[in-house]
């Protein structure tokens, strides 16, 4: 289902403030005291965010009305008579619901180092409300198995994740040797591409990262459902003599397991129209 634009009045394009925009704003519409309607739009070769006139159903339709007339024209005129210059088919502007995958991938190391902070919080939660006494064995080293296997499926996950982005983008390697690291649908994409290398190396940072973060989050998603189906089975309330703060930091340790695993599914949703834009050549 396609995302409702936002529409926001502004007194002109100044009110604008590109550096403020982030992925989820593209789909946003401003419209100015005169009535001109603007949108964002982000643009990989200099890395920022940038405004673009909408030109609106009216106007485009006149505009192709003209174009149609004019070419009408043109193919009725004997052949050696002067014509007049045909003009360019304006090239419509990008619908503000176009996907960004550079500024994607951006949110994507954004939202990587909240869920990296945020993990530590929720198990030093966990561990400090004494929900799960350590005198249940078997309970207990269920939970350290979960624990230790978050820090592996997330911690360093996403720490390895954040240096490839780095790698990639400030000392990238050979295209060798990143053409034996990817797989066979990454590489026939790599070799239809020919001896570009400059397509060739944005292909595979996009694909790289596509892969790496999809990855992370599959095995993540995997193991905070463990957690919260662990967690799910506790209710502080049938403890007797808890403390107000052990009970406290349990609940916020609940809230955030069910609010992270919101946002990945979110994430993963999003994932696929990155996947749909690294998959198609064209687009490089």
């Amino acid at each position: 289902m396609a995302v409702k634009p936002n529409v926001i009045r502004i007194n002109d394009i100044h009110d604008i403030d590109t550096t403020r925009i982030s992925v989820y704003d593209l789909n946003n519409r401003y419209i100015d005291r005169l009535g001109n309607m603007y949108g964002v739009k982000y643009n990989p070769l200099t890395r920022k965010v940038e405004i673009i006139r909408i030109i609106r159903a009216v106007e485009k339709e006149v505009a192709t009305m003209q174009q149609r007339i004019l070419k009408k024209k043109l193919s009725e005129m004997p052949p050696n008579e002067d014509r007049p210059e045909e003009p360019p088919e304006q090239e419509e502007e990008k619908s503000l619901g176009n996907f960004e995958p550079e500024l994607f991938i951006g949110d994507c190391m954004k939202i990587i180092a909240t869920h990296r902070s945020r993990i530590k919080g929720i198990i030093m939660n966990i561990k400090n409300s004494n929900v799960f006494p350590k005198e249940n064995k078997h309970e207990s080293i269920e939970l350290e198995n979960i624990f230790r296997n978050l820090e592996i499926d997330g911690e360093r996950a996403f720490d390895m994740v954040d240096n490839y982005q780095k790698e990639l983008t400030g000392y990238p390697r050979s295209i060798s040797y990143y053409q034996a690291k990817i797989d066979n649908r990454g590489n026939q994409i790599v070799e239809a591409m020919g001896d570009d290398k400059t397509r060739i190396m944005k292909f595979i940072y996009m694909y790289e990262m596509y892969t790496s973060i999809s990855e992370l989050y599959h095995n993540l998603l995997d193991t905070i459902m463990q957690l919260k189906e662990k967690v799910s089975e506790k209710n502080p309330d049938d403890i007797k003599h808890i403390a107000h703060n052990d009970k406290q930091a349990f609940l916020d340790a609940k809230t955030s397991l069910t609010n992270t695993i919101d946002e990945i599914h979110d994430l993963m949703d999003k994932m696929r129209q990155l996947e749909q834009f690294v998959l198609d050549p064209g687009n490089f």
